[in-house]
């Protein structure tokens, strides 16, 4: 949902405990939710072969380095146009949580309804992006803020009760420091 082009190869690095785990169901999952948008009929068991069909590269790789987490899964997409990368961990008994997005370090919840969003890290953004949301009857149900590094960019994840409409990302997009606004659905 948040890559331009088409998909040639996909890079899952699976670190720390799960590394010791049967990795291949999760690996065939994140297949499964990568294609799930655009081709009716896939699961879990024929998503490896539509990949390979489709001609992407899938590179699997474990290792038992633990980092900040005792677990990581780290998703990286390359596109003909771009590469994006999401690393999750799993916190406590299930809470899921994406902990990277490309180079923004972050603790974010999923959910059902997330809007990602890309601004200059300056004064006044997520007040104005509140204002919209809520001129647009959409509930913040969790907000999840991370910078890309040392620049002027930042990431953020934000929760919503229900999908955006085609009005309100325009409007998101159209607003003064936004870079990118895009709407995730799980």
């Amino acid at each position: 949902q948040l890559i331009d082009g088409p998909v040639t190869r996909i890079d899952i690095q699976y670190n720390g405990e799960v590394s010791t785990m049967q990795v291949k169901p999760v690996t065939n999952a994140i297949l499964k939710g990568l294609f799930n948008r655009t081709i009716d009929e896939i699961n879990m068991v024929n998503a490896p072969f539509i990949a390979k069909e489709r001609g992407v590269e899938v590179l699997e790789s474990t290792s038992s380095e633990v980092h900040e987490y005792t677990s990581t899964v780290q998703v990286q997409i390359i596109s003909e146009n771009e590469t994006r990368k999401v690393t999750g961990s799993i916190f406590g008994k299930g809470d899921s949580r994406i902990v990277q997005f490309d180079e923004s370090h972050m603790e974010a919840v999923l959910s059902k309804n997330m809007l990602v969003l890309k601004n200059m890290d300056v004064p006044g953004v997520i007040g104005n992006l509140g204002n919209i949301l809520g001129k647009n009857n959409l509930n913040i149900a969790g907000f999840h803020l991370g910078r890309e590094g040392e620049s002027n960019k930042a990431i953020a994840i934000i929760n919503i009760d229900s999908p955006p409409t085609t009005e309100t990302l325009r409007e998101l997009r159209d607003t003064s420091h936004i870079l990118n606004v895009d709407s995730v659905t799980l």
